[in-house]
């Protein structure tokens, strides 16, 4: 007798592959519409984590704000960086708002710049850098000190007379925490790095009020 083997269903590949990609997109649907108790149950968990952590830093008496220490300045000490930043002592650290207390203590003309940190558990770290006197500007009898951008900021004491003098009309000197207009600090700097190259040693500068420039310049004793 005669045997024939039954033919064997052969499908092309590229047909196996559509079918076998058809069928894992239709399981990862399956999947996606389950809901996911358990990857939901861990961010419920993870939340209530977080909050109890926040809820404990706000309030753990052992984050109470206790010290200031004070970097940078010889003009300013810790307790009056405290009272000028509203630095509140007694409260807990992280109430303490660093760029608020930047904010406030530069809105004292002396001070060009803060950087204010936190240190756990307890403390306040203010650098401050203050502006220092490159000329002094004057009007009438008052006389005050500007630093390099021409931003007047104090009244000159009696040890810095050594400094260049811009004399100016009284409508042109502002008041401690504003600039003087840019073209007399320019004319002050220009000026006095001419006579450097000269070697002529310009006393002081002097703007009448028609904005006319006048130089006292030392030539010495005949």
């Amino acid at each position: 007798s005669l045997w024939r083997a039954a033919p064997v269903n052969r499908q092309p590949p590229h047909v196996r592959d559509q079918r076998f990609a058809a069928a894992r997109r239709e399981r990862r649907e399956r999947n996606r519409k389950k809901p996911d108790i358990l990857g939901a149950i861990r961010v419920l968990v993870a939340l209530v984590v977080v909050f109890q952590c926040i809820r404990v830093a706000f309030t753990s008496p052992r984050l109470q704000l206790r010290e200031v220490r004070v970097a940078g300045t010889q003009r300013l000490t810790a307790e009056q960086v405290q009272r000028l930043g509203g630095i509140p002592i007694g409260q807990n650290i992280f109430r303490c708002n660093l760029v608020q207390v930047s904010q406030q203590l530069r809105r004292d003309p002396v001070i060009e710049e803060t950087y204010v940190t936190r240190e756990l558990p307890g403390t306040i770290h203010v650098t401050v850098r203050d502006r220092v006197p490159a000329f002094q500007v004057s009007a009438g009898a008052g006389r005050f000190d500007a630093d390099k951008n021409g931003f007047v900021f104090q009244r000159s004491a009696p040890n810095t007379r050594g400094l260049p003098l811009l004399q100016v009309a009284p409508k042109q000197l502002p008041r401690p925490g504003e600039k003087l207009p840019e073209h007399l600090v320019r004319a002050l700097y220009d000026c006095t790095q001419l006579a450097q190259e000269h070697g002529l040693n310009v006393r002081n500068l002097r703007v009448d009020g028609r904005g006319e420039l006048w130089l006292n310049v030392e030539t010495g004793t005949v």
